[in-house]
């Protein structure tokens, strides 16, 4: 009864926290001892037993003391110290999980959690996908369904230890600073680029894709280097393999945080959408951004769509008032629309202007989903 009303009360404070976070931190932690006459709720936390209430009070008064805690446990423990997040959760769906640092278990991801320096994160089955975003260099770390990772950091470098799974990394180039996804068959070594990795740690292969600009794979196992440019790839394994091709659209994952458009109908959506665009009251609505990589204008909302074109990093482009399954409209000069940006390769002054964008849209175009029933 009590651990009802202390999950409810938890829940009630829209934490985006699961349900199953709550009750695992009930289970671990809370006891409601009952006896003939009056019943003894107790904590034991942070190895310490607590008594939070006797008698009738036992059911009635706990409740915040148990929240506090819950905060408590819920966050690393060196949180209040000086200890800074190196990246936080920017989108979560399905079975992700994190266990930082400082703890034995797994536990529930949310929302803008931080990341710490030796944290690590896992997915689970599909449709389970997350990214992460590094406070300092703000390059966004795509995370698929069944992958496992741990963040190292120092001085000069971020790093991600990829156990097993597939990473999509939009990397930023910021001065005396590189990363690196390390495996335990290859390293891949940016400065500032996007680049995808798979890891089949059951088969010992493991394979770096290039998608922009270039970077260096080290072989774990030989030590030979390879320099990676655009659209090629290196396939490693653990029999010494380590190969230089071009690489084929199939070859780059798809990006999971990308709502596909339903049922393929993406002509539909276009022809809807550069349709309503040609009226002139849209285009007095235009929002100027800049691409944060060399950015790919897509022929469709979605990221298996042809490409028309390639903005480079740092160029300003105008946006078009219509948000749509996580892309932007580019538009020319005239205003008229181009086509589809990624949401994660452009950015703008403030956010202000993104929740502009978005509320517009919603109020004067129609979904993906009532468009293609």
């Amino acid at each position: 009864m009590m651990k009802n009303k202390a999950e409810s009360y938890i829940l009630s404070k829209d934490l985006k926290v699961s349900q199953s976070s709550i009750q695992e931190f009930l289970n671990q932690n809370f006891r409601v001892e009952n006896y003939l006459l009056f019943s003894i709720s107790s904590m034991f936390f942070l190895e310490e037993k607590q008594f939070i209430g006797v008698g009738f009070l036992a059911y009635a008064q706990p409740r915040e003391i148990i929240y506090q805690l819950f905060l408590e446990w819920k966050k690393p423990l060196l949180e209040n110290d000086s200890v800074d997040p190196t990246a936080a959760f920017i989108k979560l769906n399905g079975d992700v999980n994190i266990k930082h640092f400082d703890r034995a278990l797994f536990n529930d991801a949310y929302i803008g959690e931080g990341i710490y320096d030796k944290d690590t994160v896992s997915t689970g089955e599909a449709p389970s996908f997350s990214a992460l975003q590094y406070v300092e260099s703000k390059s966004i770390i795509k995370i698929k369904e069944n992958t496992t990772f741990k963040l190292n950091q120092n001085e000069s470098r971020d790093e991600l230890d990829l156990i097993n799974g597939v990473l999509i990394n939009n990397i930023n180039n910021i001065k005396n600073r590189s990363f690196q996804v390390k495996t335990s068959i290859g390293t891949a070594s940016v400065k500032g680029t996007i680049f995808a990795v798979k890891l089949d740690s059951s088969k010992g292969i493991v394979q770096f894709i290039g998608k922009t600009g270039s970077f260096i794979v080290e072989s774990a196992i030989t030590g030979e280097v390879l320099i990676v440019k655009g659209r090629q790839k290196v396939i490693a394994s653990t029999d010494g393999t380590f190969i230089l091709e071009p690489s084929t659209s199939s070859d780059f994952p798809i990006d999971p945080t990308v709502k596909k458009a339903l049922n393929n109908n993406n002509s539909i959506i276009r022809d809807y959408d550069f349709g309503k665009l040609k009226e002139s009251i849209y285009k007095e609505e235009l929002e100027t951004g800049t691409t944060l990589f060399n950015a790919n204008i897509l022929k469709f909302p979605s990221v298996t769509s042809s490409v028309i074109q390639i903005i480079q990093k740092g160029e300003k482009v105008n946006v078009l008032p219509l948000y749509r399954d996580g892309f932007f409209i580019i538009s020319d000069r005239k205003g008229d629309a181009i086509g589809y940006i990624d949401e994660f390769d452009i950015s703008f002054q403030s956010e202000k202007i993104i929740n502009r964008i978005k509320k517009y849209s919603s109020r004067n175009f129609l979904d993906s989903k009532t468009l293609t029933k």
